[in-house]
């Protein structure tokens, strides 16, 4: 008699130097439209031209990264998460070399790490170890006003992490530094300072002149690669109770016949799934829904395009190849009669919508939709040119109605275009990040399962053995125990096998019913089963 399990598996789930201000022109449009040979070709051509933004505006003495391409901005530590990760995949291109990669990674996390942390409003990179949305670009202090943000500073993590995972040669001094750097980093996030209300919810914000905000992180939005690092801390995690406080304020809503989480600006549905691979896996909320969280960042891509389809008639260059709607610059202006708000969080079919598209909202779903939003990307280069295109990627956004092209380039937009054609086009930090241990216990903290060994049978092989044969459904390379019984009750260990194993061959003792049980394991251990 065989027993088919659900299995729960644990993959994953001193003083800064001052110089002169940094100057540094727009970004100049390309000279003029390129072919390529195939489609890899074309994406090749933008996540390498896109890369430029974290190389170029960067201070190279500190590697802070500017939150827009302007002279004046300061710098944003969510910026700072993405451009770590995107020169691990420039080293991995030969964009950059090795060496050059691990040395602006070493000092831009040295900064971090040496910037002072306290409560006093000035002078202070952050405080118990969580940082400031914007830091002064050459001291790496607090930009006025700006709040201890919960989700900046965990978005930062997720490149440091990405970093610590990427740099690991043994024999190598500099990398070794990244390393202890990005461990360090983690480590000293105070969790709990964050989670001040008996709700069992993180604060958005803490601020020295006004202590914390009205706002928590609850319910699903870009929140969950926040609350996986705190579930995953090796230090001061906070209590597996958390997920489950956070999936409480869940709504699913109907869109276009498909039953999904609904939020209407896609970022919120990308940012967690640049750096965390949700392919196969779920938790208690998905399960009982038959989803999974890459599942519902499909659909409310592929909404978005239907909403684009249906609805020209005021915006008349909507359609199948053009749409995209998410946070973003927008025109600040009015025209006809017509007001156009700035930055904004758009979003389609429900939020708010002005005609305002942002490349990023396509390109950051490319593993998800493949073939909608890489049409998407040949038709804003082909059709815009210039207007959209510079050395550093596809400026922010645009509006045709308002006659708009946004100036501006932002970190947090062009980041998750990077990480995310390099996740469609070779999944590496995707792999990277899903083999972290704090990655790992966080989404196993959270009740994370993976997809269960399917058709599992035994055949009689003859006196004394049995083959044991199963279908892998994970994703995951992450091998299997066999474990036995004779009661049905008390399974022991009888094999382990590898990632590409689907049959395994085990004795039993003749004259005895046998119950077994296949399990997947892990890279943080021996997933549990489903209760």
């Amino acid at each position: 008699m065989v027993e088919q399990m659900y299995n729960r598996i644990a993959v994953m789930c001193f003083s800064l130097l001052l110089m002169a201000p940094l100057a540094k022109a727009q970004p100049l449009p390309q000279a003029g439209p390129q072919s390529f040979k195939s489609d890899d070709a074309f994406l090749d051509y933008v996540e390498r031209q896109t890369f430029n933004y974290f190389w170029d505006e960067a201070n190279p003495t500190n590697g802070l990264i500017r939150d827009r391409s302007t002279e004046d901005s300061p710098c944003s530590v969510a910026a700072v998460g993405f451009g770590l990760s995107a020169i691990n995949i420039a080293v991995d291109h030969g964009w950059i070399g090795r060496t050059n990669g691990a040395e602006r990674a070493r000092r831009t996390m040295e900064t971090l790490w040496n910037s002072p942390q306290g409560a006093s409003a000035g002078g202070c990179a952050g405080y118990h170890g969580w940082f400031y949305h914007f830091l002064d670009m050459n001291t790496g202090t607090r930009a006025p006003g700006s709040e201890l943000s919960s989700m900046d500073t965990a978005l930062l993590m997720m490149g440091v992490i990405d970093a610590g995972q990427f740099f690991t040669d043994p024999t190598n001094h500099t990398e070794a530094q990244v390393r202890r750097l990005s461990a360090d980093l983690v480590a000293r996030i105070d969790w709990p300072f964050m989670l001040q209300s008996d709700d069992h919810l993180v604060d958005m914000e803490w601020k020295p002149e006004s202590g914390y905000g009205p706002a928590r992180w609850v319910g699903y939005n870009e929140g969950s690669c926040l609350y996986l690092l705190a579930l995953g801390g090796a230090t001061k995690a906070l209590p597996f109770s958390l997920w489950d406080g956070w999936t409480r304020g869940y709504h699913w809503g109907d869109c276009y016949g498909q039953s999904l989480l609904p939020e209407p600006a896609l970022f919120t549905h990308q940012y967690s799934q640049v750096w965390i691979d949700f392919r196969g896996i779920a938790d208690t909320c998905m399960r009982k829904r038959n989803s999974g969280y890459f599942e519902n960042t499909r659909l409310a891509t592929l909404m978005q395009r239907q909403y684009a389809v249906l609805n020209p008639l005021h915006f008349p260059n909507y359609g199948s190849n053009e749409w995209g709607f998410t946070a973003c610059d927008g025109p600040q202006t009015t025209v006809d009669g017509v007001h156009y708000s700035g930055y904004l969080a758009r979003g389609a079919p429900a939020g708010v919508d002005d005609g305002t598209i942002a490349p990023t909202a396509a390109a950051s779903s490319l593993p998800f939709t493949p073939e909608a939003c890489l049409s998407v990307l040949r038709h804003l280069y082909d059709t815009y040119g210039t207007n959209l295109w510079t050395t550093e990627g596809f400026r922010d956004a645009y509006n045709i109605r308002a006659h708009w092209f946004a100036r501006d380039l932002l970190g947090i937009d062009q980041g998750p275009m990077v990480v995310m054609l390099e996740n469609y086009r070779t999944g590496s930090t995707w792999s990277r990040m899903m083999s972290s241990p704090t990655i790992q216990r966080g989404l196993e903290r959270a009740g994370f399962t993976a997809p269960p060994p399917d058709r599992v049978a035994a055949t009689q092989m003859g006196a004394g053995r049995v083959e044991l044969s199963w279908h892998d459904k994970s994703p995951y390379k992450t091998g299997f125990r066999i474990e036995s019984s004779t009661n049905n009750k008390d399974f022991e260990l009888a094999a382990e096998v590898g990632a590409d194993a689907t049959r395994v061959s085990l004795s039993a003792s003749p004259g005895e019913t046998h119950y077994f049980r296949v399990r997947t394991l892990s890279p943080a251990g021996l997933s549990r089963s489903e209760e």
